[in-house]
């Protein structure tokens, strides 16, 4: 195994026209590992200074840019070093592969990248756009970055989900010195600004809107809005004619086309303005077709179509010796090497010939979320004691001794008639007592009188004993015994019942109501 520095190397990432990315392992004590693309610039330096040498200057722009980003869309910087002779660039790694690739996958099996899938992946980078459009220096003025690179090629797919917005090589910032030439042309003429096409000078943020906007058409439709031979891709670019996406697929929906609409938009101005403006717009679209969607799906979806380089990928990580953490130690000595089963190849939750999950699994995820939705503690035995009331008796009504029998609510089943049985309670005197009359409400009856039972107790305790002087009194009263009642039950509760008195003032009730107001 080939080294550079003090990484090992363990394949080849990616190669272009300036520099080419390793993926490269360092080692640390205690069996520590971490890997790191490595960005390593092709032309060696020769005893030269980097700051000399045209390709090394844009290298070291794109390391400045890159340490001020920081964005969780964009790769992480690690370090700027030259190992020998080489300037190299030390980034994060994501186990994945380019939106391209995928997009090539899905065209080769006849499928197209879901309209969820599509909205979330532009959502994620017009994040990353939005944050290196909105860079300031440390005097707060603006860094003025264009991308001017923004293709299916530099966006990557992580196997977990991740998505990254990757290779500012060709960005134009104030970080950064202009080698390109009026007239000159960088980037790929098929996610191209019309202004950039024409070489301009003065192309600002907005022309990375407008290459997104042609990575979204393509996620929607599966067919390069630009397309076409390569004799007339410069014509194309500079002067595009670009078809509603819902001519190629019919079931996308009607906003989907009003957002490509504005994107697309041959003049800057009629664009969205920035790229928060439209990541605003995506977002809203998403949220109305799915509102569940979150990019959960994301990771096993590109797993289930790069399935194959996935497998080769993780075989190829089992035969590293540097994989194994002491094996000495926990394995008695074995290395995977010895093990062949050491990887396995992913169990898969997606159907790689629909692109969809499986119907097994899906059976799955929704026993799953209804015991969720409906887990209640257990019920415990109800005691009937306690639970049913003193007046009704604990073997009545049927249907209630029948439900605790199951342990569940004695009244859940029939809890109108629990509620009648209580109304009944408060309103029913008992028939035994001749001095009170009752005239019972039909409508508060329950259906079965039976489970109603009387207590003499109960009844003493909540209707006292008639007052003696109330003895014949029925619903014949006139208004004088009316008012000798009244006054005998004051006379009684004020303490001024006084021997003699009584008789006295019964000669007339209208003097003694008259004196005592």
């Amino acid at each position: 195994m080939t080294t550079l520095g003090p990484y090992k190397i363990v394949r080849s990432l990616a190669i272009g026209g300036q520099a080419e990315v390793l993926l490269g392992e360092l080692e640390g004590p205690g069996g520590f590992v971490v890997q790191h693309a490595l960005k390593i610039l092709k032309v060696p330096l020769g005893g030269r200074r980097p700051v000399d040498i045209p390709e090394a200057r844009s290298l070291i722009a794109e390391a400045r840019l890159l340490a001020q980003l920081s964005h969780p869309h964009t790769l992480a910087i690690h370090g700027l070093h030259i190992f020998d002779d080489r300037l190299v660039m030390v980034l994060e790694y994501v186990a994945g592969r380019s939106l391209a690739m995928l997009l090539e996958r899905l065209g080769r099996t006849g499928e197209m990248l879901p309209v969820e899938h599509a909205l979330w992946v532009a959502r994620c980078v017009l994040m990353a756009l939005d944050r290196a459009h909105s860079l300031r220096d440390q005097g707060g003025r603006p860094l003025s970055v264009v991308h001017r690179d923004v293709n299916p090629q530099n966006i990557i797919l992580g196997y977990e989900g991740q998505i990254k917005l990757i290779d500012f090589g060709i960005a134009i910032s104030r970080l950064s010195t202009r080698d390109t030439r009026f007239g000159m042309v960088k980037g790929k003429l098929a996610y191209m600004a019309p202004e950039q096409a024409y070489g301009a000078e003065d192309i600002d943020h907005r022309a990375d809107i407008y290459a997104l906007g042609l990575v979204l058409y393509e996620m929607a439709t599966g067919v390069q809005a630009l397309g076409g031979d390569e004799a007339s891709a410069l014509d194309r670019a500079r002067n595009p004619s670009i078809p509603q996406a819902r001519r190629h697929k019919a079931r996308l929906p009607p906003t989907i086309d009003a957002i490509l609409a504005r994107a697309l938009a041959r003049k800057p101005e009629r664009r969205f303005q920035s790229a928060r403006e439209m990541m605003v717009a995506a977002s809203e679209l998403l949220h109305g077709f799915n509102p569940r969607f979150c990019g959960d799906e994301m990771g096993p979806f590109v797993r289930a179509v790069l399935r194959d380089e996935l497998n080769a990928e993780r075989g190829q990580q089992g035969r590293l010796s540097t994989q194994v953490v002491h094996t000495d130690d926990l394995d008695g000595g074995r290395s995977a090497e010895d093990d062949p089963e050491t990887v396995q190849p992913e169990e898969l939750d997606f159907d790689p010939a629909t692109l969809r999950f499986t119907p097994e699994h899906a059976v799955q995820v929704e026993a799953q979320i209804q015991a969720r939705a409906y887990a209640t503690p257990a019920r415990q035995p109800h005691d009937l004691t306690r639970r049913i009331p003193a007046h009704i008796s604990p073997d009545e009504p049927p249907a209630a001794q029948a439900a605790v029998d199951e342990g569940g609510d004695p009244f859940s089943d029939n809890r109108r008639h629990h509620l009648g049985l209580r109304r009944i309670q408060r309103v029913q005197r008992p028939a035994a007592d001749p001095s009170l009359r009752q005239s019972p409400d039909e409508s508060l009856l329950p259906e079965d009188l039976s489970a109603v039972r009387y207590q003499p107790d109960l009844a003493a305790s909540r209707h006292p004993a008639p007052d003696p002087r109330l003895e014949g009194v029925d619903d014949g009263l006139d208004l004088g015994d009316l008012l000798r009642a009244i006054e005998d039950i004051y006379k009684r509760r004020s303490g001024e019942d006084q021997p003699g008195e009584e008789s006295a003032g019964r000669g007339d009730d209208s003097t003694m109501i008259f004196k005592r107001t």
